[in-house]
């Protein structure tokens, strides 16, 4: 809960005051102050949770645990939730949480899902983006994914028409991606062939050239718990939760789970899923109907590489 609405406050959050009076104040202490006001803003323009609008899961073996007493146990080990930011940049626009243990894969990312284009951008179907394709399967909307962790990269999926003539107006999904640890890499490398091509031309005309630029040296990424270190060595504190910001957190939540562990959302069961897998079965679709679209997460014909 805490990690996930972090996140979900730092993309809703409006842009901060920057170039306001700092009061006297160090402009890092201001700075911290004023994101996390509107980290505050954001969340207390979020309504309580409703149990309707909770997925609960447990996979499968959970109780079989020798420190759980209760084999009976309901506790869930997947959430999915779905919360409303009653801003003008945001009203009507819903937010999915997703969070899950024993699932297939370790990973960290936020998706914007954009809205359907009014008409098809591709063929002679003058119908909605959503519902046609050449191949007669629904277009995959285009989204704006910021992965966290593993592997930080940012990359914008966009559905384009195939090239050449003979495929007939075929959509293919594509991917522009920044990622960090390759743009590392390729730039190190690209540093140190230019290097080494310098010397060998060097060495062909007999004397030495000093080198246009030195390769530049090959950074170490830290991890997030090494970054909060350092800001805590900086005195830097907006990347850490104020105790406003705990409540408007717990306030968000705190009904739901009072109405779900008091019987009052009936709607609300845990329903079971293997591990290994990436939640209950019903999740996809519970997510498409909460979301009001469907999903992207299975892209097929290698368009888009996982």
């Amino acid at each position: 809960q805490n990690h996930l609405l972090q996140v979900l406050s730092l993309l809703a959050m409006e842009r901060p005051p920057v170039g306001a009076q700092i009061d006297g104040r160090e402009e890092s202490d201001a700075m911290s102050d004023w994101v996390r006001d509107e980290k505050v803003r954001a969340l207390k323009s979020i309504p309580p949770i409703v149990p309707e609008d909770v997925l609960l899961g447990q996979y499968y073996g959970y109780s079989d645990d020798p420190t759980i007493h209760d084999k009976n146990t309901t506790t869930a080990t997947y959430a999915a939730v779905r919360m409303w930011v009653r801003t003008p940049r945001w009203d009507e626009v819903p937010f999915i949480l997703v969070a899950g243990k024993a699932v297939d894969e370790r990973l960290v990312e936020v998706r914007v899902r954009f809205r359907d284009a009014p008409f098809a951008a591709f063929g002679h179907d003058q119908g909605r983006s959503s519902s046609f394709s050449s191949g007669g399967s629904p277009l995959p909307q285009n989204e704006l994914v910021l992965r966290i962790q593993p592997d930080e990269s940012i990359y914008l999926t966009t559905n384009v028409q195939s090239p050449g003539f003979g495929n007939d107006g075929q959509i293919m999904n594509s991917k522009l991606e920044l990622n960090y640890r390759s743009l590392h890499h390729h730039d190190h490398d690209h540093d140190r062939r230019g290097h080494d091509h310098h010397q060998q031309h060097s060495r062909h005309h007999h004397h030495q050239h000093r080198p246009h630029h030195q390769p530049r040296r090959q950074q170490h990424r830290p991890d997030a718990y090494s970054r909060l270190l350092l800001d805590v060595i900086h005195g830097t504190q907006s990347n850490f939760v104020r105790d406003d910001e705990l409540r408007a957190a717990w306030e968000i939540f705190d009904p739901a789970l009072i109405a779900i562990e008091e019987g009052q959302g009936n709607k609300v069961k845990v329903e079971r899923y293997e591990r290994g897998t990436d939640g209950p079965e019903s999740a996809e679709e519970w997510i498409r109907i909460k979301s009001k679209s469907g999903s992207n997460m299975g892209y097929s014909a290698g368009a888009i590489p996982q």
